[in-house]
């Protein structure tokens, strides 16, 4: 099936519209400027890592959970394989942050076990958790939509990746489905070549 077809785009007459180019990344159309609520939790090293204190860094936040065995698999490859295509010139001007969706579970040291095992970048990776209400007022602010089923014992979810800018704001947000991944990419290079909310 056509990807016009299958997204939707396709109409009913005598005037197709036109196919879209999904190889472009559509900045302008895509960009938002909205509020994004600071948080302060813990990384996989024990260390805090609150959002504010990033202003001046392009931040790409996801939620996920380390006994997931469907689609967070899937999240973490995709921001594994972000942070690799990334140049190395800008590394210094990222941060990636993964909020546990799961933290009675997601102890500091599972955290780091997983990181460790997906070979992040140790400098701008940050897998997060905290207590455990104050996760979940910080994953209902970002709109992770979760459901936790106790009879197969796994949490349905929102599957995002949320680009906050240099200013703190949120500047874009990616479903794991959208239709080209290199647009996280892009977006996060755009972000971060950006000028700096400390400049």
């Amino acid at each position: 099936v056509p990807v016009w077809v299958a997204f939707g785009l396709i109409s009913v007459g005598s005037d197709l519209p036109p196919v879209p180019d999904l190889d472009k990344f559509p900045a302008e159309s895509l960009r938002v400027s909205l509020d994004a609520k600071d948080f302060e939790l813990i990384n996989q090293h024990g260390e805090p890592i609150q959002l504010s204190e990033l202003k001046g860094k392009a931040v790409l936040l996801t939620a996920v959970y380390t006994r997931c065995n469907a689609t967070c698999p899937m999240i973490f490859s995709r921001m594994k394989e972000t942070m690799d295509a990334l140049p190395e010139e800008i590394h210094g001007d990222v941060e990636f942050i993964a909020v546990t969706l799961d933290p009675e579970f997601d102890t500091q040291d599972i955290r780091s076990q997983v990181a460790e095992a997906y070979e992040f970048d140790a400098d701008i990776f940050n897998f997060v958790g905290g207590d455990i209400e104050y996760v979940f007022n910080i994953l209902d602010a970002f709109q992770f939509a979760r459901d936790h089923s106790e009879y197969m014992n796994q949490i349905n979810h929102a599957n995002l990746f949320i680009l906050i800018d240099k200013q703190g704001q949120i500047a874009y947000r990616f479903a794991l489905s959208s239709p080209n991944p290199n647009w996280i990419r892009e977006a996060l290079e755009l972000l971060a070549e950006e000028e700096s909310a400390q400049a």
